[in-house]
């Protein structure tokens, strides 16, 4: 199969950084300091979906001021990772920046997390020139797994959406790429894929380095 790829959009947690595992042990940590008894595997539920809806899951199994309260204090555990920069680059993300770079495709991003997050985290990796825009959950009405974040972006590519590719690490990323139809690629990162995502995605790759040989492979670009 091969198909004309124009831009790339890419998610950024736990496809660009490897950071869903730090935010689950930030979380579980904040948890723990309200006598939530929760371990990395609960949190690793939310992965893909924005703050907001995470908070609302959530509040439909503890009170309301206790989950407030946990946000509040997990906020300010996740500004103190990315002031220390502790988020590491994904494996592969420089050689797939640069492949795509040589072949004149534009790359942007569209995450659940809020746009000054993203911003400050490409900042500190020295990535963000990389990325012609940014988008971020706090901009549109629903996060993923609702299409609205990859819509956004897609918008203002200026190229069609079967000349645009997605790259995820989540389920609902997946499913939101899907639903903006969008063609996806998912690399699992913490969430394995299931059934439903293998149907509707172009491929589930194990790296960034198979994204760029998989694109080679399929890739026509102008």
């Amino acid at each position: 199969m091969t198909q004309v790829i124009k831009a790339v959009i890419f998610d950024m947690d736990g496809l660009i950084f490897d950071s869903e595992r730090l935010y689950a042990k930030a979380n579980v940590k904040t948890a723990k300091t309200l006598g939530l008894d929760k371990d990395e595997a609960y949190f690793y539920q939310f992965v893909g979906i924005g703050a907001q809806d995470m908070a609302e899951r959530m509040k439909k199994a503890f009170d309301d001021d206790l989950v407030d309260e946990f946000f509040r204090l997990g906020e300010e555990d996740a500004h103190e990772l990315l002031l220390h920069g502790e988020v590491p680059p994904q494996p592969g993300l420089h050689e797939l920046l640069d492949y795509l770079d040589d072949a004149g495709i534009e790359k942007v991003i569209a995450s659940s997390s809020e746009v000054h997050m993203i911003d400050v985290m490409t900042k500190n990796a020295g990535i963000r020139d990389r990325f012609s825009a940014i988008y971020g959950g706090d901009q549109v009405k629903q996060t993923k797994p609702a299409p609205d974040i990859f819509e956004l972006a897609w918008s203002n590519l200026g190229v069609s959406k079967e000349e645009t590719l997605v790259l995820e690490d989540s389920i609902n990323g997946v499913l939101a790429a899907h639903a903006a139809g969008i063609p996806v690629i998912m690399v699992p990162d913490t969430v394995e894929p299931t059934d439903e995502v293998h149907d509707k995605a172009l491929a589930v790759l194990d790296s960034l380095a198979d994204v760029k040989h998989w694109l080679k492979i399929n890739l026509l670009y102008s």
